[in-house]
C-alpha cells in the first residue's frame, strides 16, 4: 500500500469499480474526477491531521510530520474513492442542478465518512522510516532512430534494508528495433539506497530487470533483447511499525 501524503490512493480504476457509470460520465461532462481525488486527498489529510492532533501529545511540528508517514489501509483506500465520488457528483449536481446528482453525492459521502470511521477506530498506522515512491528516471534514448516499440515502466526505491516503497505511476520506455535506451538517476531522495525497474511490455504485468537494485548513477542499458528476469510488480510494500487510535498507541 501507499502512504497518504504520495500522489495515487486511489485511481480511475478503482473508482469505476464502486460507480460503473462514472466512465460515461466523465467523457461526457467538464467536471474532471481526477481533480476531485486531489481534493479528497488534501481533505483527508486535513481530518488525519486533526485526529492526531486530538490522539497524540505531539506538538505541531511533529503532527505535520507524523501525517506523511500514515500507511494507507483498506479503509483508508475506501475512505479516498468515496469521498472523490462524493464531490465529483456534488460538481455535477452544481453544473446542471440535478437532484440526482446531489443525492449521489449525498449516498457517496455518507459511505466516506464510515470509512473514515472505520480506519480511526482500527488505527491509523504508522511508518517509521518511510520509503518515497519511485518516480521516472533520466531517459536517453538514440538520436535519429525511430522509437517504434513502446515498453511502459515504473519504478520502485529500495531503502538500504532492501525494503521497497510505492511504485512510480507508469511512463512511456520508447525502443527502437535496433539501438539502446539507458535509464539512470543522478540522485535519489533522502532515505532511498537504490532503485528497481519493472517493465511491461504486451501485457499489463510489471517484471523488475533483475532481482537487484541499481544504485545512484548507475546506468541502466536496454538492448532490443533485454529479458526481465523478476520479480513481478505486487502491491504489497512497507508495513507500518504502530498504530494510533483513539487515545491510544500501539506498537505491532
Amino acid at each position: 500500500m501507499a502512504l497518504l501524503n504520495e500522489q495515487t490512493i486511489s485511481c480511475l480504476g478503482d473508482w469505476t469499480a464502486y460507480e460503473s457509470k462514472l466512465t460515461v460520465l466523465s467523457a461526457q461532462e467538464s467536471a474532471s474526477v481526477d481533480k476531485k481525488g486531489e481534493l479528497a486527498r488534501d481533505e483527508m489529510r486535513t481530518e488525519v491531521l486533526a485526529f492526531l492532533a486530538r490522539n497524540t501529545n505531539l506538538g505541531d511540528a511533529a503532527i505535520r510530520k507524523l501525517v506523511e508517514q500514515v500507511y494507507v489501509s483498506e479503509p483508508i483506500r475506501r475512505w479516498h474513492i468515496y469521498l472523490t465520488l462524493s464531490l465529483y457528483y456534488s460538481d455535477l449536481a452544481s453544473l446542471q442542478a440535478s437532484v440526482l446528482h446531489r443525492e449521489q453525492s449525498k449516498y457517496f459521502e455518507l459511505r466516506a465518512d464510515e470509512a473514515r470511521d472505520q480506519a480511526f477506530a482500527t488505527g491509523l498506522g504508522i511508518v517509521s522510516n518511510p520509503v518515497p515512491a519511485g518516480m521516472a528516471p533520466t531517459i536517453e534514448t538514440p538520436a535519429e532512430t525511430d522509437m517504434d516499440r513502446l515498453v511502459r515502466g515504473r519504478v520502485r526505491f529500495l531503502n538500504a534494508s532492501g525494503v521497497e516503497g510505492s511504485p512510480s505511476a507508469e511512463f512511456p520506455v520508447p525502443m527502437a528495433m535496433a539501438g539502446s535506451v539507458s535509464l539512470r538517476f543522478d540522485e535519489l531522495p533522502e532515505g532511498v539506497a537504490s532503485w528497481r525497474i519493472y517493465l511491461a511490455e504486451d501485457s499489463d504485468v510489471f517484471t523488475s530487470l533483475n532481482a537487484d537494485g541499481f544504485a545512484v548513477g548507475e546506468n541502466v542499458v536496454l538492448t532490443p533483447s533485454f529479458t526481465c528476469v523478476g520479480p513481478e510488480l505486487r502491491s504489497g510494500a512497507q508495513m507500518p511499525d504502530r498504530y494510533i487510535r483513539y487515545s491510544r498507541n500501539l506498537g505491532r
